[in-house]
């Protein structure tokens, strides 16, 4: 990456702007060095600069070290040819300072070159949303998602920032690790970070917040456990690795770990809860709009309870994979057991809410409408309490690192994609657009990107988890595509169509196990939605339409649905069947081109 402009502070002395945040080193070029004695070649790099000084500002990070090289030139130094860059090393920023002392530096635009870095991981992913004002902006989306996932993947982890810690924090991981998934082909990440977190584990079964994690403690929650929403990391990103590879070796091989940690959580809640709901926190909603005095009490327990349960569907799913009967009925029977008490616990049948505090009703809402937690027959009122709770707050969020996760795709499943889209094209205070507006190249880590007393320590302007949910969704959402069984063998095609808002075409494609995935589509006066299955696949795509009676659906100019019933004969369409989504078309392997 070329820097686009100098400015120079003093002899010898200069500051550089590249045009994105990225991750990676700076070289130096040998021409730009002038040498008549031994002398040193400072760099410091940051994410902004430094108001009082006008040079890189690194004194937001706990050391000022941790983003400076130091380039010592012996006397008698003879240049290289190549670019003087260091190893072993590695920064997030923009900005670069350099300054030379005993030895001269020229400070041309020309003499330094921002060399990226990230562990190589291939892209597997690919979204386009058109060219409209609406689809410009969530391309814009797309990009800071995907180089904050590469920014965060450094150092052959999944870390929380490439700054101020370079972590491999879990809850970071967990809640960005189905977004990676579609971009990037993470398979070798995730099992080398699944097993650091397993070299990790304690002999009683517990795990840190981060790994690898050394001689901090990271244990830190009631009963000595951390917080489930981090170290649920470990079952749940074991059961997307199924999910989207059909991977199984390291459940299999990995498993009484695996289970130990789960049953510690059980025999723990049991004797510190009195209950068979475990929901250990220390840090909960992170990065909420809400002050964290308030979002850390007021959504910890609840948000450690959802993880939980999630994290026993997971394991009652993999043990029927890996054939325990025993162990997928145990754990099917505790899923139903802290369903139960999870509503007895968190939720008012009567108001149908799960806190009455409005700051945090987004994330408490979209949690256990994504675990399948809110009773059916108390859903539309869930559902439309959390619309209001949206129109409240003007189409803005509220959520932090958990609920950013979930609320997009929970309000897209439940028939507010509308409102889904409003919030994530929203341009002010807190939304993303605010972050394109102040000219984000990449996720920040709050909302304002600045230094705020109520959410310390200094935020990072690379952070990635409150991007998670926003790449998904674009996905599994607005472009429709998902697994439906491992590895892709069953893949839906779903696309969510708003005419009030949104981009007016999608294009997308997935490098799966199976082959390449694609789907696209096109509002205009017709709605045509093209696919394409690689062999040996099937799948379900969705056509969206509320008049299924009313409405004609062809397959490539041939009926295939009218007068609200299925038109058999069109070759690789077995069915169709109207559901409230709209016209269900299960289909086989190959190009198809439906359209109404």
């Amino acid at each position: 990456i070329k820097p686009i402009n100098v400015t120079k502070l003093g002899e010898g002395h200069f500051v550089y702007m590249f045009p994105e945040n990225f991750v990676g080193v700076v070289g130096v070029s040998p021409a730009a060095l002038t040498f008549s004695s031994g002398g040193n070649l400072t760099l410091k790099h940051g994410e902004l600069l430094d108001n009082s000084t006008g040079g890189a500002d690194v004194t937001q990070w706990r050391q000022t070290r941790f983003n400076t090289d130091i380039h010592i030139f012996p006397q008698g130094f003879k240049p290289l040819t190549g670019s003087i860059e260091p190893v072993f090393a590695w920064h997030g920023f923009q900005y670069c300072e350099v300054q030379a002392s005993g030895i001269s530096f020229n400070g041309d635009l020309d003499a330094i070159t921002g060399l990226v870095i990230h562990t190589s991981v291939e892209q597997t992913g690919f979204l386009n949303f058109g060219s409209s004002a609406d689809g410009t902006m969530l391309n814009a989306l797309q990009s800071i998602v995907t180089k904050g996932q590469l920014s965060n993947l450094a150092a052959y982890i999944p870390t929380d920032c490439p700054t101020r810690e370079k972590h491999g924090w879990l809850g970071d991981a967990q809640v960005t690790a189905e977004e990676a998934l579609y971009n990037f082909d993470m398979a070798a990440v995730y099992l080398n970070f699944l097993q650091l977190i397993l070299d990790d584990q304690s002999p009683q079964g517990r795990l840190a917040g981060a790994v690898p994690s050394g001689s901090k403690n990271l244990f830190q929650g009631k009963g000595g456990e951390t917080d489930i929403s981090w170290t649920a990391a470990l079952p749940l990103i074991t059961g997307w690795m199924y999910k989207y590879y059909g991977e199984t070796r390291f459940a299999a091989r990995n498993w009484n770990q695996i289970i130990l940690y789960m049953e510690d959580l059980h025999q723990t809640a049991i004797s510190e809860e009195g209950s068979q709901l475990a929901c250990f926190f220390t840090w909960g909603d992170w990065c909420a709009v809400a002050p964290r005095s308030e979002a850390t009490p007021g959504t910890g327990a609840q948000l450690a309870a959802f993880n939980y349960i999630l994290s026993l569907d997971t394991i009652a799913e993999l043990a029927g994979v890996l054939g325990n009967t025993d162990t997928m009925q145990t754990y099917s029977q505790r899923a139903a057991v802290a369903r139960h008490l999870f509503l007895a616990k968190f939720y008012n049948n009567v108001t149908h809410k799960f806190t009455s505090d409005a700051m945090l009703l987004q994330t408490l809402t979209s949690t256990p409408l994504a675990a399948n937690i809110v009773p059916e027959d108390d859903i539309p009122a869930v559902v439309a309490d959390l619309r209001s709770n949206i129109v409240q707050n003007s189409y803005h969020f509220t959520v932090g690192s958990v609920g950013a996760k979930h609320l997009l795709p929970q309000l897209s499943r439940h028939g507010l994609h509308t409102s889904a889209m409003q919030i994530a094209l929203q341009k002010t205070y807190p939304s993303y657009g605010h972050w394109l507006a102040l000219g984000a190249t990449t996720c920040w880590e709050n909302y304002h990107g600045y230094p705020d007393p109520s959410h310390p320590p200094w935020p990072t302007h690379n952070h990635i988890f409150l991007c998670g949910g926003l790449g998904e969704w674009m996905y599994r959402s607005v472009a429709g595509i998902q697994p439906l069984s491992a590895g892709y063998d069953v893949i839906g095609l779903a696309p969510q169509v708003s005419k009030s808002i949104g981009p007016i075409e999608t294009t997308a494609s997935i490098i799966s196990m199976r082959g390449v995935v694609k789907v696209s589509w096109q509002l205009g006066i017709q709605l045509e939605i093209n696919a394409l299955l690689p062999p040996t696949t099937q799948g379900i795509l969705t056509f969206p339409t509320n008049m299924t009676e009313s409405i004609m659906i062809t397959e490539s100019g041939q009926k295939v649905w009218a007068d609200g019933k299925f038109i058999s004969g069109v070759t690789g369409v077995s069915n169709g069947v109207a559901t409230k989504e709209g016209v269900h078309f299960y289909i086989t392997s190959g190009n198809f081109s439906f359209s109404s």
